[in-house]
């Protein structure tokens, strides 16, 4: 079952809620939400591990935030860099 909710607002940008889908019809459900979306991708958070429609093409390799944690999630990345500790 594929479950996409949509949240949009005069202040906000459209944010797209994705829930658990599996096989063909999942696959489906998701391009339709992405196009209803004008979205290109998505990609998943390092941080919160949720699903977010990123303003640009994620680096393959790196860490990606969601907007609610890029602050915070790169901090925490600078952090362990720093002491050497492992990603």
């Amino acid at each position: 079952m594929v479950r996409a909710r949509f949240t949009w607002s005069e202040t906000t940008p459209p944010e797209l809620n994705l829930g658990p889908f599996e096989g063909l019809l999942g696959e489906i459900g998701l391009q339709l939400a992405l196009v209803a979306a004008r979205a290109h991708s998505f990609a998943f958070c390092s941080s919160c591990s949720n699903p977010y429609v990123p303003t640009r093409r994620p680096s393959p390799g790196r860490n990606n935030y969601c907007p609610e944690c890029r602050d915070r999630g790169r901090w925490r990345e600078a952090q362990r860099r720093r002491r050497g500790a492992p990603t």
